[in-house]
């Protein structure tokens, strides 16, 4: 079509439209030369189709549209135009219309489903959609470039196509359904989307839409803003039910690529809110075969015409390097040479021959070499694990080749730009950009679709190494939904490619690599086993292969004989960060702090908060959680708050809490919970640190060891936490398939392990003294042969026979140093007295005669915290049997002053032989009566091992040693401490002991002190004053009887209707008059009485009793009303 033409009736239907103060107007005797003023502007077109304003030409580079969400200006060669809103808008469509006829817009040949219709429908069709595009837009030269365009597309003559446009439509109705409508509204639509033009408003084109207003949004907001580019995606949204429909969708798909294409090669659109730009990008791969581009966007010289192509110069020496444009691709070396002066015709041949777009993609291209910086080396990992766990970074080929979980979460991977950073930080006028996008979905290439992602960099930091490095985000539960209809194997490979951009007034350039990440189904994964030994003082973890895992990374330790005896604690930086985090629904989104005192991390974990050679400022022991076990025991058997103050924000007192009944928010933790989603990670990172653990397999059954005398109550409430931490740790799809479960006593799972290390043959009896962190635990038993009736009827070899599990829930080495804080304490009494400085009274222990209540009764935070201030000096005292002399201390007093505490009473001889010595000696004497009165004679083929890490004392040691041989003929106990990496010690042992017993098929555990495998043995020595009047206690029931037989109590005074029941869970109370022994009035009905005063009683469970009153012995089935007995 002429130029002329078009600028005619443009001018025409222009004037049309607008009020006449905006028309354009014909200059008289000049001829196709048009004026028009806007503000205070004049305005003329000449017949060269040029434009002036106040008698200066204008070209296009010199015009720039600058919008944002108030308002758009027109700006003239940096100058901003004085106009009104109405001006702004009519003069951007005369300055687009008027250029575009300057331009040539390559908006030709595209297929149209439509093209095999009759020759007349065509011709309404095209009428009609420009009469509708007329009625809605002012940019009437590009609707009659379109239309034109549209026409060659539908397969009509060209000057059949000439002839049409300034045709009349007489008919009112074309279509003959809807799906014609359909193609019509599409078209419609396209128009605007091709040329970037602000679509109509949705409520002025409501006559036009009709019942398809669905549609149109979808195709207006998805699919061509968004450029969702698959067909498939299409066909999600428009139903495939004929070939109609299929063609609908396919034409909707072709029209987004060639609009893409276009686009790549520089057509169809116009901006004047920019410069004219085409992009060339240089491919190469660098030493690891991975891909790198760079992308160049020359601008065009105002005055050659010619786009100056600036490239690194480092470029030149990459391997096999590619410069790509649109969808053409060609040897970067080839076009160089193309483009010298001196290369000869015949080669210029040959480069064509081989490469015939090299003319079309190089026209008005020179090639200008650059060398202000080089091509960094790039490196890509994943450091998702190292942020949560302190572990290394995952590398791009194990993301390519082993891969990640889908749906756990965000991952965190850096990019490193080798050396190139100061050049950047000298040069601080460069806007830099980051961007993330997905181009392939398993073997299907997509057109690059952007993907959301949080970024930084280092560009304001320091970096030794001068290396430019970016962290981004990529979120797996997006990821999970986009792809989980396509996602039938076990795994999906995705394709995503980094485009960072540079932009300055001088150079304009974007470093891009594209990288591959195989994510896996965690579905098809599922299946894995894992036990836990949750201990007080630290964890271990086991796979059902027997390997051992560690929470932290030790690559550097040396020493790696007890590296898979994790710590149990955890440390919170800044309450208020961390809980928002914590708190998260999906993901608790928590970053490990680098080091103690990193201000900028959650949290922390592991062996430096041990502080085991001393050191730690106050505010991080305060802030350390070191016996998150027993949290659940505190506030559900002894009534005790449990509280903690975080590093940072100290002040603060945070309520820690277990089980599913309480809920956290922003008061309220539950550490065990926090603590058990680091072992789920950990559990769950993609590397495996041994060969040997099949990594097709993911954990999901877990399995937990629990104290001889932790309830039933206690249990379930840590492992409610131990499984709400492991789910929260794991890939969503997954998560209602975690579960844990309550496993054997962990003495009875420490002879697990002894079975397998052939300790215990078949025959041996055995006993067990595993002193633990927070627990002491025992276990006497048979390992045995199956009889031949239970070998038939069960299918059994073994027999692994508990004749009786005993302990004290508050008896491990934790509560021993509480003691020996005491002392130090009660030694300096006149100082804590004087001072105010409040503590907490252990258990079993008097308070100080005459000491002001206020300071021993109250269980306040600052209490808590003193007992943890001086329980520093006694780990010391307990673990090296020394401390300095008249050490100095902080303490806080009863209004949270800190107030210092000099010239300590600290004795460690004195201390050694008062209180550590006699609570061992106490630990040895309860064994021996135990072993006695729970194995039968004869000794001779009797086991008796010592575990726990407590057991590790050399005190504990000498003393069961010696007491042992002098009763047990001179036995030696047995202490398995091996010293390999995967080495079974006292506190492994239990973990893979657990292991074994799980794995063994062939072998039953039977418990004789309890009917049901997962009930709490009876937990006291329960009896009575004598009945001849002495104070002598007479002991009824036994600790951990299973006895069904009704023991007589004795007679209840029917005008009183009590009776004083008395018991202790310390063997060996000779009178009613030992302070260890408790006593509970209980209060009867006289309808239980009716009968007789006689009282009988009997073990039940854990702490309760039954009581019946009967004139007679009741036998054995009959039953009583059960009571608890105080713990």
């Amino acid at each position: 079509m002429n130029n002329l033409f078009l600028l005619s009736q443009f001018k025409n239907k222009f004037n049309e439209k607008v009020e006449e103060k905006y028309r354009i107007n014909e200059i008289e005797n000049e001829g196709n030369a048009y004026e028009f003023s806007y503000g205070g502007y004049h305005f003329k077109i000449n017949k060269e189709k040029e434009i002036f304003i106040n008698l200066e030409k204008i070209f296009f580079d010199d015009v720039i549209i600058k919008k944002n969400i108030f308002q758009k200006s027109i700006y003239l060669k940096n100058q901003k135009l004085k106009l009104s809103k109405q001006e702004v808008n009519y003069l951007e469509i005369i300055f687009r219309n008027i250029f575009s006829l300057n331009i040539d817009m390559e908006v030709s040949e595209f297929f149209h489903s439509l093209s095999s219709r009759e020759d007349s429908f065509k011709k309404d069709y095209l009428l009609f959609l420009r009469d509708k595009l007329f009625k809605y837009s002012l940019d009437y030269i590009y609707i009659y470039k379109y239309i034109f365009d549209l026409g060659l597309s539908l397969n009509l003559e060209k000057n059949v196509v000439d002839s049409l446009v300034l045709k009349e439509l007489y008919k009112d109705k074309i279509f003959k359904n809807d799906m014609e409508y359909r193609y019509f509204l599409n078209d419609f639509i396209y128009f605007f989307i091709l040329f970037n033009f602000e679509t109509p408003n949705k409520n002025i084109v409501n006559d036009l839409v009709g019942e398809n207003k669905e549609l149109v949004q979808y195709l207006t907001k998805k699919l061509y803003r968004k450029e969702i580019k698959t067909l498939k995606s299409i066909n999600k949204y428009i139903e495939i039910k004929d070939k109609k429909n299929y063609f609908f969708s396919r034409q909707v798909y072709l029209n987004i690529l060639k609009k893409n294409e276009l686009n790549n090669i520089g057509g169809a659109k116009m901006f004047l809110d920019q410069k004219e730009e085409r992009e060339f990008i240089i491919e190469f791969k660098d030493i690891n075969d991975e891909i790198c581009q760079y992308s160049i966007s020359p601008e065009k010289d105002d005055i050659s015409g010619v786009f100056n192509l600036e490239y690194l110069e480092s470029l030149e020496g990459e391997s096999n390097p590619i410069l790509i444009s649109g969808t053409d691709r060609i040897d970067f070396n080839s076009c160089l040479d193309y483009k010298k002066e001196d290369t000869d015709k015949d080669d210029i041949a040959k480069i064509e021959r081989a490469y015939p777009t090299i003319n079309k993609v190089l026209r008005d291209v020179n090639f200008v070499r650059e060398d202000f910086i080089s091509f960094p080396k790039i490196y890509m990992n994943d450091i998702t694990e190292k942020k949560i766990l302190g572990f290394r970074e995952i590398n791009r080929e194990f993301l390519r080749d082993k891969g990640v979980w889908l749906n756990q979460g965000k991952r965190y991977i850096e990019l490193i730009l080798e050396q190139i950073l100061s050049y950047f930080q000298k040069n601080k006028s460069y806007e830099i950009d980051f961007k993330l996008y997905l181009n392939r979905i398993g073997n299907s290439e997509l057109p690059k679709e952007k993907i959301d992602t949080n970024w930084t960099s280092n560009i304001r930091e320091e970096n030794v190494e001068d290396n430019f490095i970016f962290n981004f985000d990529l979120d797996t539960d997006y990821i999970f939904e986009k792809v989980k209809d396509e996602l039938k194997d076990s795994f999906i490979n995705l394709g995503f490619e980094v485009e960072i951009s540079f932009k300055s007034n001088i150079k304009c350039f974007k470093i891009m690599t594209p990288f591959e990440i195989k994510f896996k189904n965690a579905e098809k994964y599922a299946g894995g086993t894992v036990v836990i030994d949750f201990g007080t003082s630290s964890t271990c973890i086991a796979y059902s292969n027997g390997k051992m895992i560690t929470l932290e990374n030790m690559d550097g330790t040396d020493n790696k004989s007890r590296i898979f005896e994790n710590p149990t604690n955890f440390l919170v930086n800044n309450w208020n960060n961390f809980s928002e985090k914590w708190l998260n629904e999906n993901y608790p989104d928590i970053v490990r702090m680098e080091e103690i005192y990193d201000r900028e991390g959650d949290f922390f974990q592991g062996y430096k908060l041990k502080d085991e050679e001393g050191g730690l400022n106050r505010d991080i022991i305060n802030a350390t959680l070191d016996q998150i076990k027993l949290v659940p025991y505190r506030r559900l058997k002894l009534g005790e708050p449990a509280k903690f103050r975080p590093a940072i924000d100290h002040n603060k007192d945070i309520n820690l809490m277990s089980g599913e009944t309480v809920k956290e928010d922003k008061d309220n933790f539950k550490p065990i919970v926090a603590y058990s989603y680091l072992l789920g990670r950990n559990i769950m990172y993609p590397i495996k640190r041994t060969s040997e653990i099949s990594e097709e397999k993911l954990a999901i059954n877990f399995r937990m060891t629990i104290p001889t005398k932790f309830d039933k109550e206690v249990k379930e409430a840590i492992r409610e936490d131990l499984e709400r931490g492991l789910k929260l740790s794991a890939p969503q799809n997954i998560r209602d398939q975690v579960t844990v479960e309550i496993g054997n006593e962990e003495p009875v799972a420490f002879i697990g392990a002894m079975i397998e290390k052939g300790e215990i043959r078949r025959g041996d009896k055995f006993a067990v003294l595993d002193l633990g962190g927070g627990t002491l635990d025992y276990a006497f038993g048979l390992y045995r042969k199956a009889t031949d009736e239970e070998e038939e009827e069960e299918e059994i070899v073994n027999v692994l026979e508990i004749f009786n599990t005993d302990g004290n829930e508050r008896g491990g080495s934790e509560y021993l140093i509480n003691k020996i804080s005491y002392y130090i304490y009660k030694e300096n009494s006149e100082k804590m007295k004087n001072n105010k400085i409040p503590f907490i009274v252990p258990y079993d222990e008097k308070p100080i005669e005459y000491f002001p209540e206020n300071l021993l009764v109250g269980k306040t935070t600052n209490s808590y915290l003193n007992l943890k201030y001086i329980n520093e000096i006694s780990k010391k005292i307990l673990i090296n049997g020394e401390s300095k002399s008249n050490p100095s201390l902080t303490l806080k007093d009863i209004n949270n002053i800190d107030i210092v505490i000099e010239d300590l009473v600290v004795v460690p001889e004195q201390i050694k032989d008062i209180i550590i010595k006699t609570y061992m000696e106490k630990i040895v004497d309860d064994f021996i009566n135990l072993i006695e009165k729970n194995i039968p004679t004869p000794y001779d083929n009797l086991k008796i091992f010592r575990a726990g890490n407590g057991s590790r004392s050399e005190i504990l040691e000498s003393i069961l040693n010696e007491k042992i041989g002098i009763n047990f003929d001179n036995k030696i106990p047995i202490f398995i401490d091996e010293l390999n990496q995967d080495g079974v010690n006292p506190k492994t042992a239990v973990v893979l002991g657990e292991v074994n017993l799980a794995g063994i098929e062939n072998t039953k555990i039977i418990y004789q002190n309890k009917s049901k495998k997962d009930e709490v043995p009876f937990e006291f020595y329960v009896g009575r004053q004598d009945e001849e009047g002495s104070s002598a206690f007479e002991e009824l029931i036994s600790k951990g009887s299973v006895e069904k037989t009704w023991k007589k109590y004795g007679i209840v005074p029917k005008a009183k209707r009590e009776k004083e029941i008395f018991y202790s869970d310390v063997m060996g109370i000779l009178d009613i008059k030992d302070e260890r022994l408790r006593r509970q009035k209980f209060s009867f009905s006289e309808e239980e009485m009716q009968n007789s005063g006689k009282l009988w009683i009997r073990p039940n469970v854990a702490n309760k009793i039954e009581y019946i009153f009967s004139k007679e012995e009741p036998n054995e089935e009959t039953t009583g009303i059960i009571v608890e007995l105080k713990r």
